[in-house]
């Protein structure tokens, strides 16, 4: 017989303990913390590369600009005055009576002038590349491949509060071409009997703008006044004023005219 304790006992189930999960393999956990480095990674590449790369390029090509334009005209300013003289540039040729007929560049002095700055824009251009000057004309850092600008990343923002803010980004240049160096001129009318002419040097300088994730072309062109020269001429005995329509000259008597009338009347009965 099975007596009454006994059945109770029988009818017990036996309790199943849950076991505790313990931390995960090591293995597991670096495969995880990979993928989640490799994500992360490829997300901030592609946030640069589709947002910020575009903004910092742009940037750098503007600092790029200003600070090349800036160091040019400079050291060409005083050059310039210095071995250029209008009146030797100048070819002047006069009819009779003394006005000027034509106008043209002595040949010889012309190409002077523009051997003189193609080496003076040389010499600049190797100090920038060199890091010997930035804006303000300061030495920034020596080397093959200087560091131009920084430009902090948080310009890269559009928020004014973060414009100086996290790591800075390097810019570098360097010239991917000959410079190109001409001579312009400029015609300008003062008043009725004269005129000026303007002289310009006109630079060109292909570049490559160099920032750690991109390379991109650009062109920096300067032009400077050399000086400039006043030709005056015989005052017309009309006047037209050049627009919608034409404005009638007031009459003018010459003198040449006046005095044949003169002699006219004295001659008559």
């Amino acid at each position: 017989m099975i007596q009454e304790g006994e059945f109770g006992m029988l009818n017990r189930r036996p309790i199943r303990r849950k076991k505790q999960k313990g931390p995960l393999p090591f293995r597991y956990v670096l495969l995880l913390s990979t993928l989640i480095f490799t994500l992360m990674t490829y997300q901030g590449i592609w946030l640069i590369d589709q947002k910020i790369r575009p903004v910092l390029t742009q940037i750098a090509k503007m600092e790029l600009k200003n600070i090349a334009t800036h160091s040019i005209e400079g050291a060409l300013t005083n050059t310039l005055g210095q071995i250029i003289d209008m009146d030797e540039l100048l070819v002047v040729e006069k009819d009779d009576t003394g006005y000027v007929t034509m106008l043209n560049f002595d040949a010889g002095e012309y190409n002077r002038i523009l051997g003189e700055t193609l080496a003076e824009v040389h010499d600049q251009l190797e100090l920038l590349k060199a890091g010997h000057l930035n804006r303000e004309g300061e030495k920034v850092v020596e080397g093959e491949s200087a560091i131009l600008y920084e430009i902090p990343i948080g310009r890269a923002l559009n928020n004014s509060l973060l414009a100086d803010l996290g790591p800075t980004i390097p810019v570098r240049f360097q010239t991917i071409s000959h410079v190109k160096v001409n001579m312009s001129d400029k015609v300008e009318r003062v008043n009725i009997n004269s005129t000026r002419i303007s002289a310009y040097i006109d630079i060109d300088i292909d570049v490559e703008v160099i920032i750690p994730f991109a390379v991109t072309t650009d062109t920096i062109s300067v032009s400077l006044p050399v000086g400039f020269s006043v030709i005056t001429g015989p005052v017309p005995n009309y006047y037209m004023e050049g627009g919608g329509g034409a404005i009638m000259p007031a009459p003018v008597v010459i003198p040449e005219q006046l005095e044949e009338n003169e002699e006219l009347e004295e001659s008559s009965p």
